[in-house]
């Protein structure tokens, strides 16, 4: 059975990725509320044989959270318990970095849960220098080998 992959490109844009005080490429642009800055991202894509464009405009949203909504969001998180993990027949690849600061392997919640997953299993991305923490799971770089081998390896199903 031949695979067909879809490309996607997404673009998320929201109030911690565009801060003027951080970090920058010396050839990223500063025009991000431009048309043609849009356009530029769509012929990129179109180039690179992309399917779909998705930009995720979070900026235009307005923010109807307050302190509370996000501390009841933290204290419900403390206690959480997943029911049902058993009940799971796909394949698992579940992907953390050593250094992930918001879900710390050290709490060892990740792999409790994971022992009611069949088939599941845990890929750890060591820290280096090149991890980035939390954000270190948005690249693939770090763990291309093991999405390969899962696909290769993945019980095929029809539809």
């Amino acid at each position: 059975m031949a695979r067909q992959m879809v490309m996607v490109g997404f673009l998320q844009a929201q109030n911690c990725t565009n801060l003027p005080s951080s970090w920058r490429h010396p050839e990223s642009r500063d025009d991000s509320m431009s048309a043609d800055y849009y356009q530029e991202i769509g012929r990129i894509l179109e180039s690179g044989k992309f399917h779909i464009a998705f930009f995720d405009d979070r900026l235009a949203m307005p923010v109807t959270a307050d302190a509370n909504d996000f501390i009841y969001q933290w204290e419900a998180s403390h206690d959480y318990n997943p029911v049902g993990l058993e009940r799971i027949a796909a394949t698992l690849l579940a992907i953390n970095a050593a250094d992930d600061e918001r879900n710390p392997p050290e709490t060892g919640v990740t792999e409790a849960a994971l022992k009611h997953v069949k088939n599941g299993r845990l890929y750890l991305i060591p820290a280096s220098a090149q991890t980035r923490g939390h954000l270190t799971t948005g690249n693939a770089t770090f763990y291309q080998q093991q999405l390969r081998e899962l696909l290769r390896t993945a019980p095929q199903r029809t539809m």
